[in-house]
């Protein structure tokens, strides 16, 4: 199955543009060391990016995200706990409601236990 990065690359070439030629055409601030880490797929585009792209490039926002992508802690560490990525694999199916929900139930759980230290 093709990665993120690498239908990220494939559309830029087929317009025929550079990095720095796309990075330019974006209407938010993007450089182009960071749309390489993107098509390299060492980086994940954030969710303002992501809506650039699909818009730029004129695809739907699932075309993006037909493969899910790694989930990350912060500037590019991986998440490798398989509780933790569960959870954000289970929040990014979930609708409005259900991660209300799911807050409502955390932020109790951690006064619960804040309460008790």
């Amino acid at each position: 199955m093709i990665s993120l990065g690498e239908k990220l690359r494939k559309l830029r070439k087929e317009r025929g543009l550079k990095q720095t030629e796309l990075a330019a055409s974006l209407p938010i601030k993007l450089d182009r060391s960071l749309l390489s880490r993107f098509e390299a797929d060492q980086r994940v585009p954030s969710w303002e990016t992501m809506c650039a792209l699909a818009q730029f490039y004129d695809v739907p926002l699932d075309y993006f995200l037909a493969k899910p992508v790694p989930a990350l802690k912060g500037f590019g560490e991986f998440i490798d706990d398989p509780t933790e990525l569960a959870l954000i694999h289970a929040w990014r199916v979930m609708d409005y409601e259900e991660k209300t929900v799911f807050v409502m139930m955390a932020d109790r759980m951690r006064r619960s236990k804040t309460s008790v230290a």
